[in-house]
C-alpha cells in the first residue's frame, strides 16, 4: 500500500491492486441449544394455555398428554391416585396404535400400585422423578411379575423412560410418564437427558397447579352448594312458626283492652305487643332474604308478571315505613309521578321499594328521604335518596355483592342482603341499578325498568 497522503496506485504484494479481495474471515455459532430452549418455551406457552381453559381437569389433562406426543417422546400415559390409595391411568396416547394398545392393555393387565419399586408408583410415593436413559430387554425380564406381563412390556417397544410427578401443595397426586420406542419418530436423541427432564418436570408442575386449582374450586362448589341447600331448607323451617305467632301477636293486641282496666298499663302491654310485632317482621325479612339468596344461587328465581303501578307500589311502601322514619327523626318524602303502569312482578317490586327505602331509613341519619318515580318513554325510574352517612368510592363497587356490605356490622346491623337480592331481582325483570354517593352526603339509588317484558 502507499505511503499515507500518496496516490500512487503501485501493486501491492504478490501483485495484488489495492482494493483486491485478499482474505476472508467466517465467524460461526452454534444456536442449536438457543433454538432448543426457544421451542422448549413455546411447548410449555401452549400447554399453559391448555391448562388454563377448563375447570375440567380430567379432560385438560387428558389434551396434555395427547399433545406431549411427539414433542416429548413416542409415547406418554398419566396415572392419577385415587382415593382409596389406588391408581388410576387416566389417559394415554402414542405415535403409534398398536403400540398405544399395548400400553392400555399393560396398564389392565399389571396396574401401577403405590408399593412398586419403579414405575408411576414409586413416583407418587416418593414425589422424585424417574430417569431411565436406556431400558434393555434385560431390565423388563427383571421387572415383568408373569409371562404376559413381559410380553406387553415388550409389545411397547420402549428404549427410554422419563416419569414425574404432579406434585402440589406437599401433595402428589399423579404422574406423567413420557417413553421413547423402537420404530418411532425420528429425532436427534433417541434417550432422555437432564434437558428433557427439565422441561418434563417443568411441565408437570404447571399440570398439577392446574389440577390443584380446579379441585380446589371443585370443593368451593360443592361447599356453596351445600350451604345454598341448607339455608333453602332452614329458611323455610324457620319461616313455618312465624305465621302462627304474628296470629297470636295479633289477638293478644285485641284482648288487651278486653282484660286489662288499668289504661296506661295498656297502652304500656299495647307498646310490648307492637314492639314484638316488629322485631316479627324484622326477623321474617331476614329469613325471606335467606330463602331469596338460595333460590337465587340455584336459578330458581321466578316472576309473576302482572299490570302494575310503579306509583302506587312506592306509595303503599313509603306508608309502611313512615312511623319507621319518624322513630329515626326522618321525613320520607314521595316525589314523582302518582301513576307509572308496567308489566312487572309486584311482589317482587315491593320487595325492590322495600329494600331501598329500608336503606335509607338506616343509613340517613335521621334527615330527610326522597323517593320517586316517572315514566321515560318505555322505561320506568324509580329514585331513592337520602342525605345520611354516604358510601366510599372504593365500597361502590362491591355493595350489591352478596353479604357485602360498606359499613361495620356492629354499628348498623343486617346480612348484607338486601342490596344483592335487588339487584338479582332488577335484573331478572330486565332492568339495571346503579348508585351515587360520597361520604357524608348521602346516597343515590337508581332504578331503570322496561315497561314492557317479553
Amino acid at each position: 500500500m502507499a505511503p499515507s497522503g500518496s496516490s500512487s496506485s503501485m501493486p501491492g504484494p504478490s501483485g495484488m491492486h489495492r482494493g483486491e479481495l485478499q482474505a476472508v474471515v467466517a465467524s460461526f455459532m452454534d444456536i442449536t441449544a438457543l433454538k432448543r430452549a426457544e421451542l422448549h418455551q413455546t411447548f410449555l406457552a401452549s400447554m399453559s394455555e391448555t391448562l388454563a381453559s377448563s375447570m375440567d381437569y380430567e379432560a385438560t389433562l387428558t389434551q396434555v398428554v395427547q399433545r406431549s406426543v411427539p414433542d416429548l417422546g413416542d409415547g406418554c400415559a398419566l396415572d392419577m391416585l385415587e382415593p382409596d390409595s389406588s391408581l388410576h391411568r387416566l389417559a394415554v396416547a402414542h405415535v403409534e396404535p398398536v403400540r398405544q394398545e399395548f400400553v392400555q392393555e399393560l396398564a389392565r393387565h399389571r396396574p401401577s400400585q403405590l408399593e412398586d419399586l419403579t414405575g408411576p408408583g414409586a413416583v407418587i410415593r416418593t414425589g422424585q422423578t424417574e430417569l431411565r436413559a436406556e431400558v434393555t430387554d434385560e431390565m423388563l425380564v427383571r421387572h415383568a411379575s408373569d409371562p404376559r406381563h413381559l410380553e406387553l412390556l415388550r409389545g411397547t417397544g420402549i428404549t427410554s423412560s422419563l416419569i414425574v410427578p404432579l406434585h402440589a401443595r406437599d401433595r402428589t397426586f399423579g404422574a406423567l410418564s413420557f417413553f421413547y420406542c423402537r420404530g418411532g419418530r425420528p429425532r436427534a436423541s433417541r434417550r432422555y437427558g437432564r434437558e428433557e427432564q427439565s422441561l418434563a418436570e417443568d411441565l408437570g408442575r404447571r399440570a398439577a397447579l392446574a389440577v390443584d386449582n380446579a379441585r380446589l374450586y371443585r370443593e368451593a362448589q360443592r361447599a356453596v352448594q351445600l350451604r345454598d341447600d341448607f339455608l333453602s331448607v332452614a329458611s323455610h323451617e324457620l319461616k313455618t312458626p312465624l305465621t302462627p305467632l304474628n296470629l297470636k301477636l295479633t289477638s293478644l293486641s285485641r284482648d288487651i283492652h278486653r282484660c286489662c282496666e288499668d289504661e296506661a298499663r295498656a297502652q304500656t302491654l299495647h307498646r310490648h305487643v307492637e314492639m314484638a310485632r316488629r322485631q316479627l317482621r324484622k326477623l321474617s325479612t331476614l329469613i325471606s332474604a335467606l330463602f331469596d339468596v338460595s333460590r337465587i344461587a340455584q336459578g330458581r328465581l321466578t316472576l309473576e308478571l302482572t299490570e302494575t303501578d310503579l306509583g302506587e307500589v312506592l306509595g303503599e311502601v313509603a306508608a309502611w315505613f313512615a312511623p319507621e322514619a319518624a322513630r329515626v327523626g326522618s321525613k320520607l318524602w314521595v316525589e314523582g309521578a302518582p301513576h307509572v303502569p308496567g308489566r312487572w312482578d309486584r311482589l317482587r317490586l315491593e320487595q325492590v321499594v322495600t329494600n331501598l327505602l329500608s336503606n335509607a331509613i338506616r343509613y340517613g341519619a335521621g334527615r330527610p328521604i326522597h323517593a320517586s318515580v316517572e315514566t321515560m318513554g318505555d322505561e320506568a325510574r324509580l329514585v331513592v335518596r337520602d342525605e345520611g352517612i354516604g358510601i366510599a368510592p372504593e365500597a361502590q363497587a362491591h355493595i350489591f355483592g352478596k353479604f357485602e356490605r360498606a359499613v361495620s356490622d356492629r354499628h348498623y346491623g343486617g346480612l348484607g342482603l338486601g342490596l344483592y337480592i335487588t339487584h338479582s331481582i332488577v335484573e331478572a325483570m330486565g332492568g339495571h341499578i346503579r348508585v351515587q354517593s360520597r361520604p357524608g352526603e348521602g346516597s343515590t339509588f337508581t332504578v331503570e325498568l322496561p315497561r314492557r317484558q317479553e
